[in-house]
């Protein structure tokens, strides 16, 4: 638990919780991830599907940087958006959200 709301996880904190996400990963077999932020897609574990790191796709007009983890059913495709609370604009994020969703 973070002490205050704008306390950010350290890189230690972010690496104790790789077997919580891996598990939820497992749990919840998702098709898609969508990491809301910097420090959170940095913080996130290495991708498990070959040559997925530092792929980027144009989605709408945007080039997002995707990546895909392992699931029961496949994999979940990933990427990130600039924080809610930060830098984001609903009308600017919408359409490549939108495409990233129908991948």
């Amino acid at each position: 638990m973070m002490p205050w709301h704008d306390t950010r996880p350290t890189s230690q904190q972010f690496a104790a919780s790789t077997g919580a996400f891996r598990e939820v990963l497992h749990l919840l077999d998702p098709t898609h991830i969508l990491a809301t932020g910097g420090t959170l897609w940095g913080g996130m574990p290495h991708f498990d599907v070959e040559g997925a790191s530092g792929e980027f796709l144009t989605l709408g007009e945007e080039k997002m940087e995707v990546g895909r983890y392992a699931t029961p059913s496949g994999y979940a495709l990933t990427t990130v958006i600039p924080h809610l609370s930060r830098y984001f604009s609903p009308p600017r994020w919408h359409k490549p959200v939108q495409a990233f969703l129908a991948m």
